[in-house]
């Protein structure tokens, strides 16, 4: 887990990788971030890493917005 906290944004970003998705260390820790920083009034976001090929994934996001027109 990495937490990057932006005190000049008023964030605090919270990078949870696949492994650590369901450790009762991580989930204790969120609870503690949100408790910490609300009062604060900071956001606080949590990104879990995906389980999917990254490369394939986008790939087939550019296929689709070439063939949708989406520049």
């Amino acid at each position: 887990m990495k937490i990057d906290v932006l005190e000049d944004k008023r964030r605090v970003e919270v990078w949870v990788e696949n492994c650590e998705r369901d450790s009762e260390y991580v989930k204790l820790s969120l609870d503690c971030l949100f408790k910490k920083y609300a009062p604060q009034k900071f956001l606080v976001s949590v990104f879990y890493s995906g389980g999917r090929d990254l490369f394939k994934n986008t790939e087939e996001l550019i296929l689709h917005n070439k063939l949708c027109g989406v520049d």
